[in-house]
């Protein structure tokens, strides 16, 4: 990459310098210099291995297995993007951060839960999911989708969203309008007082 010009004495071609530890050798000159990469001509850079291209001078990092909600910062080396987290230690794949755990939900991107079919987001609390009843429970609780739980004083119906009144002594020959309070058909009054 140069010409004896004299006993022992060395000039680069163009685009070529000598280098510092020996005055006979020339090497490249890469203007602007290689990022990740070595100068193997005048402007030309070469990636190092584990490296690509990315403009004429600078060579990036492979991730092999990708570096999912991330940035791949040294070969198969993921930096997480902010509010994310690597799924383990071994792994590319970085995985959404809540700071609360989603109830009936899972975490789907930094600070969001996404509710589980059959659940809808509370009203009050962004990291809850509460089931869904359709029907609307009646003198119950919806505690799964489609899953009334009675209420005290009230017992499960064959429509599974409806609970109806339990009078714990019956009624006979009257119908049970709430709990343990028996109300009598036409022609038909109380016994001594009681709720039968």
């Amino acid at each position: 990459n140069g010409k004896c010009v004299a006993p022992n004495v060395c000039t680069c071609d163009e685009g070529y310098q000598k280098v510092l530890s020996d005055q006979n050798v020339c090497e490249p000159i890469c203007d602007p210099e290689c990022i990740n990469s070595n100068c193997i001509a005048p402007n030309v850079c070469e990636c190092v291995e584990e490296f690509v291209k990315l403009n004429n001078n600078t060579c990036e990092p492979v991730c092999s297995d990708g570096c999912e909600n991330g940035h791949c910062v040294g070969p198969n080396i993921c930096s997480c993007f902010d509010g994310y987290e690597l799924k383990n230690d071994t792994s590319n794949i970085c995985i959404s951060i809540c700071s609360q755990e989603c109830l009936n939900g899972m975490c789907t991107a930094p600070d969001i839960c996404t509710c589980y079919e059959g659940y809808q987001k509370s009203s009050t609390n962004q990291y809850e999911c509460e089931p869904i009843c359709d029907p609307e429970c009646v003198n119950g609780i919806c505690t799964g989708p489609d899953f009334c739980e009675c209420v005290n004083g009230y017992i499960q119906s064959d429509d599974n969203n409806t609970c109806d009144p339990l009078c714990s002594d019956g009624c006979e020959n009257g119908q049970c309008l709430a709990p343990d309070n028996c109300t009598c058909f036409d022609g038909y009054e109380k016994k001594n007082d009681s709720s039968i």
